[in-house]
């Protein structure tokens, strides 16, 4: 009888020991998934407050026939810098990288900040006026400890 329950303590320590580690290995992972969807969440919100818009209005975009140039006014409506070399215009399905001598930026300002408009020429050498178009920008803007977020807008116009 006194064997019995030692055993049985024994056992009984073994099931203790062996569900507190499992305990602890269960809350580790709880850890690298809450670190994980944080991590998640920040570059994410890192896109919401990087925004642009293109304010140009669709039935008057400059268009310069001598040099082949459209001219795209968009506005810096979030609430970081953006970085004017980050832009990629689409132009009717065929995207366009802008470098930044294509960026002006309106007001006497060195830096695209928020609230401010950049005027951006992309070079269009082979458009066809007397048709609806189609343009969408992306763009990336440093966000809280230099992280990267992106925003993108696009419209369609008719020149």
């Amino acid at each position: 009888m006194a064997g019995r329950s030692a055993t049985e303590m024994i056992w009984f320590a073994v099931s203790v020991i062996v569900t507190i580690s499992l305990v602890g290995v269960f809350i580790g992972i709880a850890y690298n998934y809450s670190d994980t969807i944080q991590d998640n969440a920040r570059g994410e919100a890192a896109n919401y407050q990087v925004e642009a818009e293109i304010i140009n209005d669709p039935a008057e975009v400059p268009y310069n026939e001598t040099e082949n140039n459209l001219t795209f006014y968009v506005k810096n409506t979030g609430k970081y810098r953006i970085d004017m070399s980050q832009i990629v215009i689409g132009l009717d399905g065929k995207p366009h990288n802008v470098n930044g001598s294509a960026v002006d930026i309106l007001g006497n300002k060195t830096r695209w900040t928020a609230g401010t408009v950049a005027k951006i020429n992309v070079s269009a050498p082979s458009f066809e006026t007397g048709e609806d178009h189609y343009v969408w920008i992306e763009v990336q803007g440093l966000f809280e400890g230099d992280r990267m977020g992106s925003a993108r807008d696009s419209f369609e116009f008719y020149l």
